[in-house]
């Protein structure tokens, strides 16, 4: 189920804060129906997998409780070491097993059977939040969680689910236990969850069109010209910041409803004036998790110059490997990690114009983009060919035969753009709040938005997630 469902937005979502508000004195019962509502929203997609997630609650639980009761420095270390082998084994054979066995088939020529393993949504989220649970508990961070019910409902509960972001257990320990929702944390939920439908349906969806017609539609990109590859790569740049940073809105909106606080995942990164400026500003919860349970450990910047290139290399790989078991994304990770070196050593000759910086950054950023959109070497190849030109500037024919030359949608990609402008995106609206009557303005604009998604959706338009490969 996704939030953009309308399932979701006019059943699911009203009965589970029914649910909720008739139970709104009693801690136990609310964290129960996020369990409950949690299970049936993880099983409208993937019943069988359900499975695997009360497994995972019954192991980290079991080593909760053992790191609590372990005696001594040895026996804690052997528990957190047999926590973090059970659950990066499960996430390894359901996403990478059948990528490991076709490269050793393509290495040694063998032909042995590649598994077809349907990969469990969210996989990659969960696993890393309920490690950090296991981690900080080895590390004295956080106290045990003695109900089981209530880590259940810390992992799987649905805002946070399939798509993060990635909420470390410490960030809303005291939230499972004691918590109350104000009328003012659950407006404030319900207009960041509009903000977020509203990015996905209105923007990410029609941005969705153009960078998968041009990318996916039959017609080699080499065909479109310099012009037509530019014009995919900065729909689909614009597509996945309002997918995801939009899904995040409303997992933070829906929290902030429910009484939790999550940790925001996205500030502003096409804001950027560096790569390293980028990874600060998105996907912040994953970015942290690879600090501060990767980087660190491994010595982080605080060792000599050439371990200090090793950590950041594996730091990267694993980024890359984390977004899926394909070589463009070790690429990608790999590519940003040797960016983020250079920009270390090249500091000191940085320009000056601030201008200059910004232009960089969105450059290497979409270059980057490619890598991590084009599933094969040879599409990586013909696509940064075809941007710098190789193809000839623009083929106008081809563009119109691939039906994303639409209004709707280069009006909704102009308007992705404008939203990460600073004017457009927070002065205008913060200006228009502290007029009379703008605040009501506001929510008025809201209600229009939300109407129009809801229509769009009713349409049965594209609706895809990109985030549910990971």
């Amino acid at each position: 189920m996704l939030f953009s469902d309308l399932v979701f937005l006019f059943f699911f979502l009203p009965l589970f804060f029914l649910c909720t508000f008739i139970f709104k004195n009693s801690i136990p019962a609310k964290n129960m129906i996020i369990l409950a509502f949690s299970f049936v929203f993880y099983a409208w997609g993937e019943p069988v997998y359900i499975l695997l997630l009360i497994l995972s609650i019954a192991v980290n639980y079991a080593a909760g409780l053992l790191l609590d009761m372990a005696g001594n420095k040895s026996r804690r270390k052997a528990v957190l070491v047999g926590a973090v082998i059970f659950n990066l084994a499960l996430l390894g054979f359901f996403k990478y097993i059948g990528f490991i066995i076709e490269n050793i088939n393509v290495i040694s020529g063998l032909a042995l059977p590649v598994p077809e393993i349907e990969l469990p949504i969210g996989i990659s989220f969960y696993t890393f939040q309920i490690m950090s649970y296991v981690i900080d508990m080895y590390r004295s961070e956080v106290k045990v969680q003695e109900n089981p019910l209530y880590l259940g409902a810390y992992l799987v509960a649905f805002p946070q689910l399939i798509a993060g972001p990635i909420v470390r257990y410490q960030t809303i320990a005291e939230e499972l236990e004691e918590r109350s929702v104000s009328t003012e944390d659950f407006a404030y939920g319900m207009r960041r969850f509009i903000i977020g439908l509203s990015k996905k349906v209105l923007i990410a969806n029609q941005a969705a069109v153009v960078a998968d017609g041009l990318l996916s539609g039959g017609i080699e990109i080499t065909s479109f010209g310099a012009a037509g590859a530019w014009l995919a790569m900065i729909a689909y740049s614009v597509q996945i910041y309002y997918d995801f940073n939009g899904y995040s809105d409303m997992a933070i909106g829906m929290g902030r409803a429910m009484g939790f606080h999550y940790l925001e995942n996205f500030k502003n990164p096409y804001q950027a004036d560096s790569a390293s400026d980028f990874w600060r500003r998105w996907h912040i919860s994953l970015s942290t998790f690879f600090r501060d349970y990767v980087y660190i450990p491994m010595g982080g910047n605080r060792v000599p110059v050439h371990r200090w290139i090793f950590n950041m290399l594996t730091v990267w790989l694993l980024t890359g490997l984390w977004h899926g078991a394909s070589w463009n994304f070790i690429l990608w990770g790999l590519y940003f990690g040797v960016i983020l070196i250079a920009e270390k050593f090249l500091l000191k000759y940085r320009p000056k114009i601030k201008a200059l910086n910004h232009i960089t950054a969105l450059f290497i950023i979409i270059i980057g983009w490619t890598i991590f959109r084009c599933e094969s070497l040879s599409l990586i190849s013909d696509t940064l060919l075809t941007m710098l030109g190789a193809s000839g500037l623009i083929d106008l024919k081809s563009l119109y035969a691939s039906g994303t030359l639409n209004l709707l949608y280069i009006t909704a990609i102009i308007c992705g753009i404008a939203g990460c402008v600073p004017a457009i995106r927070t002065t205008l609206p913060s200006k228009l709040r502290a007029r009379p009557g703008g605040a009501t303005a506001l929510d008025i604009g809201l209600i229009m938005a939300l109407l129009l998604s809801i229509a769009v959706l009713a349409r049965g338009s594209y609706n895809p997630f990109i985030y549910f490969r990971f």
